[in-house]
């Protein structure tokens, strides 16, 4: 055995990375780089050859050719975009756009597939390119915008009345199933994601039945909670619960309430913190028709 010097073959710091096309990761020369070091290992280690071959002078260009056969279907969250996989690209960047919009929205994938969440009934447009690196030469030219195309999902919607209560080590959570889909429902996911620490991901279970404990989370910390329906198709759109802050008991009232009219059909409301809440609801009334208090479905993380 026998540690191979990778780092001191490999030129990429925090001022200048020329082995590297995105500050950390090796571009075509730094993979060179890269090999040679473990060449140089097997060589002085093991004996293994006689010599050590120079990294060549000119590194070819990685090819980046514009994707091609860009194909838009239903998909398990709304859409799936598929294209031909481009023999040694590290990537792909994805721009997309809701028909009759101005706006075109970018994010980047690994792979030659990408899976746009909607609502069903919206219609989008898609591009593709390959990404190879930072610069405009590593990156191939858009495909022509795809046609129009209406998002159906094809897994099952989120589960209704998603009730979660806080543990003191992390909540316990009940659902139930989404109507006439349920019949092909094999299990449910559980999302939840720490809101008070900085760089958490989301974290997932998935659940057999309709209720489930989750344990070992942080005390005082305060989470999002989704949950999701799966069946042969993939997992469907999430449907959001209540937030709930770990073992913080029942919060106090929120005060100074404050109510503005916007318009004849709205209102603008705010309210200070209150202590230990991970959300607020409203209870809303019509006094001209003597109504009772009704609840707002809507989850409010904000104090407005």
């Amino acid at each position: 055995m026998a540690l191979v010097d990778w780092r001191g073959n490999y030129a990429c710091g925090p001022d200048s990375c020329p082995d590297g096309y995105d500050g950390l990761h090796p571009n075509a020369r730094g993979e060179h780089k890269i090999v040679q070091a473990f060449e140089r290992t097997l060589v002085n280690d093991f004996g293994i050859g006689s010599s050590v071959p120079a990294v060549p002078s000119a590194i070819p260009a990685r090819p980046t050719p514009v994707p091609s056969n860009v194909a838009v279907e239903p998909g398990p969250q709304g859409l799936k975009v598929t294209w031909g996989a481009v023999f040694g690209a590290r990537g792909y960047d994805v721009r997309l756009r809701l028909v009759d919009s101005t706006e075109w929205s970018q994010t980047r994938v690994s792979t030659n597939r990408y899976d746009q969440l909607s609502v069903q009934g919206l219609r989008w447009e898609f591009q593709i390119r390959t990404n190879n690196g930072d610069t405009d030469g590593e990156k191939s030219a858009w495909t022509s915008p795809t046609a129009p195309q209406t998002a159906n999902p094809t897994a099952p919607p989120g589960p209704t009345g998603i009730i979660a209560r806080a543990t003191s080590a992390g909540f316990d959570i009940s659902w139930d199933a989404p109507g006439p889909d349920a019949g092909t429902i094999d299990r449910y996911g559980v999302i939840y994601w720490d809101q008070d620490t900085e760089g958490a991901i989301l974290s997932s279970v998935g659940i057999r039945g309709r209720s489930a404990r989750i344990d070992g989370l942080r005390h005082g910390h305060h989470y999002l909670i989704w949950v999701t329906s799966w069946n042969s198709e993939g997992g469907g759109v999430a449907a959001p619960g209540r937030p709930v802050v770990i073992d913080g008991g029942t919060p106090s009232a929120p005060s100074g309430l404050q109510a503005e009219a916007l318009d004849a059909a709205s209102v603008s409301l705010t309210w200070k913190k209150a202590a230990g809440a991970a959300g607020y609801r409203v209870w809303v009334r019509n006094l001209i028709f003597g109504m009772t208090f009704s609840a707002s479905d809507q989850i409010i993380s904000d104090t407005s």
